[in-house]
């Protein structure tokens, strides 16, 4: 359980290295980059984050707690959910709801048949909520794919989902967002060029 919430910390310390190991995040803010020849506005998942918020302070003093537990004190449950609780209620950027915004990411699977994918967890790196804890709900997406647009989906595809973003929360069993993001277009992930 101590090694569980110690790596669950370091990977919420990491959030800004969450695209494959050869993409560099992009070095602007929504706030300053303008949307693209496409319409939409690429997005950093930091630019998720409010930047008011800052969960490092959060989980330094739950890192704290846990370095002298052995993996079997009691009071590893009530660390992790007090992490659970902080990673629910992670807040989300109301500024940002019914932009037209590009988000690269991996693909959770909740809904579809054996062709495609209509709705799906959009995760910024590999194993979000399959592994526990999950990432915080303003690192999370629920993405719809109307028709065709989730066709050739698999889990943990990387892609780059194109459409108009909510800050609308979602709850279910699988997993929790603090976005909705209508996909308008999905395409495979490829790294941007340098500037």
């Amino acid at each position: 359980m101590i090694r569980a919430l110690s790596l669950a910390i370091l990977c919420l310390f990491t959030l800004g290295a969450t695209l494959p190991a050869t993409a560099a995040p992009p070095t602007t803010s929504p706030g300053a980059e303008e949307p693209g020849p496409d319409g939409y506005r690429k997005l950093d998942w930091n630019d998720l984050i409010p930047p008011d918020y800052q969960p490092e302070l959060l989980f330094a003093k739950l890192e704290a707690k846990i370095a002298n537990l052995s993996d079997q004190d009691p009071r590893a449950d009530e660390i992790m959910a007090e992490l659970k609780a902080l990673l629910d209620n992670a807040p989300v950027r109301e500024d940002l709801d019914g932009e037209r915004v590009k988000l690269p990411g991996f693909v959770v699977p909740l809904e579809g048949d054996t062709t495609r994918t209509t709705d799906f967890l959009l995760v910024p790196y590999y194993g979000a909520c399959i592994h526990v804890p999950p990432p915080p709900v303003n690192q999370t997406v629920l993405v719809t794919a109307k028709g065709d647009r989730g066709k050739g989906l698999s889990t943990f595809d990387v892609i780059w989902v194109s459409g108009t973003l909510r800050a609308e929360r979602f709850d279910a069993q699988i997993g929790q967002a603090g976005y909705h993001l209508a996909a308008d277009l999905i395409e495979p992930y490829t790294e941007p060029p340098p500037r």
